[in-house]
């Protein structure tokens, strides 16, 4: 992975937030990278990390929860791991799983992108496959249901069935300003023969009633299918597109439900992280902070930071002398593994 110098303004603002819960960004004297790990990650966010937390602000406000403080604890505390047995470096930080945090969202698309991936190379005629319902005025809710039920119904016609074995499956969201219409519709990655254009539009058409815009094409790069698909797998849509549309109701009518799936030979694709199996075998190293300020004139913090941005091993005798040890970083008391749930840790690089 190679290090991005990004650059931020003084304070993350949203119009509706509570500013007192928002801390100015620090930046080291040297350089433009973010010493808080949360404002390295959304500063490559920035308009949606705004959205979010005006939305949970809303959300805060008549629900009377603390989302909006939760979101703004998430990738609060980052720190460098080495494994003992392989020597790579990772980010490990905490996080919220919210919904629509973008910070949360990047981890899971990055994780559900790579899976994708190696299962389009294991297929033999991979397929980039979008369904499209016609507009309507009906509630969101609504349209929502009945695109799930529709693409279940049309899974099961014979013809279909019998051409496409598999596919991983995932919900996107848009709006018509001018109409104000919502627009739902399913982007799938399928492992599947030759099936003409024709016969999945009458198909479609069959099952909806109304419905006939289909498309299929081959996947020529895998990477790049399961980076498109992937970015819906945790957020419907990006909800700084709707600065003019009260977002609560995509929040509220999205709570709960599946934004991605998967079905016969697609089931073989990992939709969710699993739990570090190997965790006791990651070795706490300095803070985010610590080995940012430090990294152009401390050897250890050089060494880690290099084999970070690099995507290298480091050697143990680089950083034996500050392993495990609070006296080289003053936010060690914080950052101890064991203070955070391991559910709620996350493993920004493994992806």
């Amino acid at each position: 992975m190679e290090m991005q110098v990004t650059t931020t303004e003084n304070h993350v603002l949203t119009q509706d937030a509570d500013l007192s819960l928002v801390h100015p960004l620090e930046t080291s004297v040297d350089s433009q990278i973010p010493l808080s790990y949360q404002d390295y990650k959304a500063a490559q966010h920035r308009e949606e990390f705004k959205a979010a937390l005006d939305l949970y602000c809303r959300i805060d406000n008549v629900e009377g929860s603390h989302r909006a403080e939760q979101f703004l604890e998430c990738r609060q505390w980052a720190w460098f791991a080495r494994h003992e047995k392989t020597g790579m470096v990772k980010v490990i930080a905490n996080s919220c799983h919210l919904r629509w945090c973008p910070l949360c969202a990047e981890a899971k698309s990055g994780l559900i992108s790579s899976n994708v991936k190696k299962w389009l190379e294991s297929i033999r005629r991979p397929k980039f496959f979008t369904l499209t319902v016609a507009h309507s005025n009906e509630p969101l809710a609504v349209q929502i249901q009945k695109l799930y039920k529709q693409f279940r119904a049309f899974r099961n016609h014979k013809a279909i069935k019998k051409t496409i074995r598999g596919g991983v499956w995932f919900f996107q969201l848009t709006y018509r300003p001018k109409a104000k219409q919502w627009h739902p519709h399913l982007h799938c990655v399928l492992d599947s023969d030759y099936i003409s254009h024709r016969l999945l539009s009458l198909k479609w058409l069959a099952t909806t009633g109304n419905s006939f815009i289909v498309d299929i094409r081959a996947v020529k790069d895998t990477l790049k299918a399961a980076n498109d698909v992937a970015r819906y797998s945790s957020r419907p849509c990006s909800l700084s597109n709707f600065k003019n549309i009260d977002n609560t109701e995509i929040f509220s009518v999205f709570h709960g439900k599946r934004l991605c799936g998967s079905f016969g030979t697609g089931r073989k694709v990992l939709l969710r992280p699993k739990p570090q199996e190997d965790f006791n075998s990651w070795k706490r190293l300095p803070s985010w902070q610590v080995v940012i300020a430090n990294r152009r004139d401390n050897g250890p913090m050089q060494a880690i930071y290099k084999a970070w941005t690099l995507g290298r091993p480091v050697e143990l005798c680089d950083v034996k002398t500050i392993l495990n040890d609070p006296a080289a970083d003053p936010a060690a008391d914080y950052l101890e593994l064991s203070v955070i749930p391991t559910e709620q840790l996350s493993f920004e690089d493994f992806y």
